[in-house]
């Protein structure tokens, strides 16, 4: 072979291997082109799921590693935060104050203030409240989670009001009050009691709450406190002559599981002054009973030791405005029977003590209700889709209605409480067909009873109707070491 043949032949080689190399680079490329396409096209789908996963993460870093840290928690919770969203969802001029304030009192929180911008930017244009709603719930659910791995006993409820007329964001903050797993079956189950930390006028209905957004389920120590002072407070000593139905039906049972978990001087202390509860109770009924006449006067649930000093004047001249009106917002006799009544209140301080204590054993019921919610959710996700239930179909519940035969059937169960969960359940609005009226209703025909004749043996059948609806009946026990002997409100 030729010198020349020799050379063409290294031309033509080198010349292959260069389109070999152009031929990988160009594939390289391809590749590397085809790869940043689905990377956009990734994270235009799961952008937002991974930035809240990754600011999740930075959060309870952050959280772990400032809990020595934390400042003015307490006036974040309980004024400047829902200070804001008032003025945010109202518009209010002064809303870039309120929110200048609450920065800085996050000023040495910068993960709780990077939640406050997110929050802000999402409430900018009330049109786009609504797309924005699941962003800011997931910033509300960071805040939790950032105060849950800190160590803070501070809780945030948030939501979305939506009507034809008009939508707002709105929240309510509680100071956690106790924390521990109640059982069901052999799985623990978190439990939190809670007592709210702001003054905003919106008014909880419900005694508890579990929701999926939510770790474990919240006991609501306000509204409880109501209950327990304004129901079961007054029957617990001799039973009033003005007794409604349902109270006398109740009222052995409910002096019973009294005794049966509380200290006994307790019980005597707070029977011996169950008659003056029991007046006030009435004569607050009675002024809102005027309401039908056009008085739009009314005092709410009062404390353990009745109406604040301080406010007594006021009633006096309300009183002697109204001597004479045939529909009066408060008669000079009331006034009376809620001074007598409340200074024999005030005057044992022992009392506030015992009532703590009666709000704590009241609580019991809606915690064993509360435990069965979650317990429901976790196994068969009751809180999205139907809970399995035997002739449920036949009988026409729906999703709720069946959460709620649920839950009542295993607080009913309780020999610790059963008796205090039906009489609260009792309470309803049987003229509105909610879900939880439909429950009751369908648990009273099948023990052939009523919440003016409740069944003697109410543990034991409330136990075959669990079984004869779900297939199950299980034990639900809260731990005696950490489950409160008291519940003292917040505010």
């Amino acid at each position: 072979m030729s010198d020349l043949q020799h050379h063409d032949t290294s031309d033509a080689d080198a010349l292959i291997a260069s389109y070999r190399r152009d031929a990988i680079l160009k594939n390289i490329a391809a590749s590397l082109i085809a790869l940043s396409a689905l990377l956009a096209v990734g994270w235009f789908i799961f952008g937002d799921s991974v930035k809240r996963a990754w600011r999740a993460y930075k959060l309870e870093s952050a959280a772990a590693s400032r809990r020595a840290n934390m400042t003015e928690l307490e006036r974040v919770h309980a004024e400047l935060l829902p200070r804001y969203i008032i003025g945010a969802s109202n518009n209010y001029r002064d809303t870039p104050t309120r929110l200048e304030e609450l920065r800085a009192a996050l000023a040495r929180e910068p993960a709780l203030l990077e939640l406050t911008n997110s929050i802000a930017d999402d409430l900018q244009d009330p049109e786009q409240l609504v797309e924005r709603g699941d962003h800011l719930m997931a910033s509300v659910s960071d805040w939790n989670k950032f105060m849950d791995a800190a160590g803070e006993p501070w809780w945030v409820d948030a939501n979305i009001y939506l009507s034809p007329e008009s939508k707002f964001f709105y929240l309510k903050t509680y100071k956690i009050l106790a924390d521990f797993d109640v059982m069901v079956g052999d799985s623990p189950y978190r439990t939190r009691m809670a007592a709210r930390a702001d003054s905003t006028n919106v008014v909880e209905s419900f005694l508890g709450h579990t929701s999926p957004r939510q770790d474990g389920a919240i006991i609501l120590a306000d509204r409880l406190y109501d209950f327990s002072l304004r129901e079961v407070w007054p029957l617990l000593g001799e039973l009033p002559e003005d007794a409604s139905p349902r109270a006398r039906a109740f009222h052995a049972e409910l002096d019973r599981e009294a005794r049966a978990t509380m200290n006994a001087e307790t019980l005597e202390l707070l029977a011996a002054h169950s008659a003056s509860r029991h007046d006030l109770v009435k004569t607050l009924e009675a002024i809102r009973s005027r309401r039908s006449c056009g008085s739009k006067f009314s005092i709410t649930d009062l404390p353990w030791d009745g109406m604040p000093e301080d406010e007594l004047d006021l009633l006096h001249k309300y009183a002697e405005r109204d001597r004479y009106a045939d529909c009066p917002s408060i008669k000079p006799e009331e006034v009376e029977i809620i001074i007598e009544s409340s200074q024999k209140l005030r005057d044992d301080d022992a009392l506030k003590t015992a009532a703590e204590e009666l709000v704590a054993h009241v609580a019991h019921a809606v915690t064993i209700h509360e435990a069965r919610h979650a317990a429901d959710h976790k196994t068969a996700e009751a809180f999205t889709k139907l809970l399995p239930c035997t002739r449920c179909d036949e009988l026409g519940l729906g999703r709720s209605a069946r959460a709620e035969l649920s839950a009542y059937l295993a607080s009913f169960s309780s020999e610790r409480s059963g008796y205090t969960a039906l009489f609260q359940a009792c309470g309803l609005d049987f003229t509105r067909p909610t879900p939880h009226v439909q429950a009751l209703i369908l648990i009273l025909d099948s023990l052939d009873a009523s919440c003016e004749a409740p069944p003697e043996d109410l543990n034991t059948r409330a136990r075959q109707l669990e079984v004869e609806f779900f297939g199950r009946s299980d034990t639900i026990s809260t731990p005696d070491a950490k489950y409160p002997t008291s519940l003292e409100l917040y505010k």
